[in-house]
């Protein structure tokens, strides 16, 4: 409960400065924006926040996930950490080639894909984030499930449609 009183106090200090009414003990020096490299935005649907139900430790994760997410919003091509790479055309997620997926924790891997959109001359990369997963739940553990990596490719395909409509 704490935790949302603080979001919404974020939340109204925030709309407070938007309409210039920030009180002066709270005023924030404005800094000149510097235009983004990149034109990009993270998308995550009913998919990714369904996959944090049942995770312990929820706060350090969200936390994580966002750090990562935010860090591949400023450049798509970087990479998160040395355990970031994509799944290849092998394996059940042979149909799905830009899925990727990073750690997160020692079994908790972030699954996303980037997918440059043209918008007129200009390409968005969008990040679509599809949830945070153990190796089992995702066949990528040992033994590898094959099966259930084709069931994952799927589902993540599916709802990067659904995420390409946003």
């Amino acid at each position: 409960m704490r935790l949302i009183e603080k979001f919404n106090e974020l939340l109204s200090l925030l709309e407070a400065k938007k309409k210039n009414i920030v009180e002066p003990e709270t005023k924030v020096e404005e800094q000149p924006q510097e235009k983004p490299k990149y034109n990009a935005r993270i998308i995550a649907g009913d998919m990714h926040v369904k996959s944090l139900k049942n995770i312990r430790h929820l706060k350090s994760v969200i936390n994580k996930t966002s750090e990562l997410l935010e860090k591949k919003r400023k450049d798509p091509h970087s990479k998160l950490s040395d355990g970031d790479y994509a799944l290849g055309t092998s394996g059940g997620f042979a149909d799905f080639p830009g899925l990727m997926h990073t750690p997160v924790s020692h079994n908790l891997r972030l699954w996303y894909a980037v997918v440059p959109v043209k918008k007129g001359k200009e390409t968005e990369h969008q990040i679509r984030a599809f949830g945070v997963y153990t190796h089992d739940e995702t066949g990528t553990g040992q033994p590898p499930n094959i099966p259930l990596q084709k069931a994952t490719a799927t589902r993540m395909s599916n709802e990067s449609e659904k995420l390409s409509k946003q």
